[in-house]
């Protein structure tokens, strides 16, 4: 419950005092320090750094814009319960997110998602995506719509297209990758619309990740298309 929430708002800054530290002393003292204490801990503080090398770049972690209100963002509960994360255990989330892109996330998500509501994730995903465009679309808050990648629902999926405007958008399908994402790049793909090119890019993407040909991939998005119409009129 609480717990949950309470341990990812902890792991955050448990980090962010750890890459602080290797940044001011070096990580080779660090790691001495920690092999005093065991294997395990020498083991673990390597994973964390490893993260933040190889998605945050050096030893940083990334701060978020000023612009970011956390309080007005929507709640994510915690499975199952009324409980929602709290103000420092948001702060984290956004914290992992901003140091995840297109291609490559923060291994703490993984925890997240297991422990919060998927809608609500989604949900918020589509609000960062909204407030990135509404901002200025800048590039070094583009995190904030690469956030659908991890978080997304095939519900919030179906928004993409009509509610953003910028390639980004087609891109972030592409790195989703999933059915309801296929079917939405299927229309870009087929007319002379908005985002056309980056969709056939972005639809290549995902025919290439399941070992498809494009036309493989577009015969399956059609039948999923056609699934979700019925569906739609029961």
């Amino acid at each position: 419950g609480p717990a949950r929430a309470l341990g990812l708002a902890l792991r955050h800054r448990a980090e962010r005092g750890l890459l602080e530290l290797v940044r001011l002393r070096g990580e080779g003292p660090v790691l001495a320090l920690c092999s005093r204490l065991g294997e395990d801990v020498v083991a673990a503080v390597r994973e964390i750094l490893a993260s933040a090398l190889l998605i945050a770049g050096p030893a940083k972690a990334p701060k978020l814009p000023a612009s970011l209100r956390l309080a007005e963002l929507p709640p994510v509960r915690l499975r199952g319960q009324a409980a929602t994360l709290d103000a420092d255990a948001t702060e984290a989330l956004c914290t992992y997110l901003a140091a995840s892109g297109l291609t490559l996330v923060h291994p703490a998500l993984a925890e997240v998602k297991a422990a919060c509501e998927p809608h609500d994730l989604a949900e918020l995903g589509w609000t960062l995506a909204r407030g990135w465009e509404l901002g200025g679309a800048k590039k070094k808050e583009r995190w904030m719509i690469d956030a659908l990648v991890p978080l997304a629902d095939d519900d919030v999926v179906r928004r993409i297209l009509p509610g953003l405007k910028q390639d980004r958008a087609v891109f972030v399908l592409g790195a989703i990758g999933t059915d309801a994402a296929a079917v939405e790049l299927l229309g870009p793909v087929e007319k002379a619309k908005l985002h056309t090119m980056a969709a056939r890019t972005a639809f290549q993407w995902i025919a290439a990740s399941r070992g498809l040909t494009p036309d493989e991939l577009e015969q399956a998005a059609l039948g999923e298309g056609a699934r979700r119409a019925e569906r739609a009129h029961r």
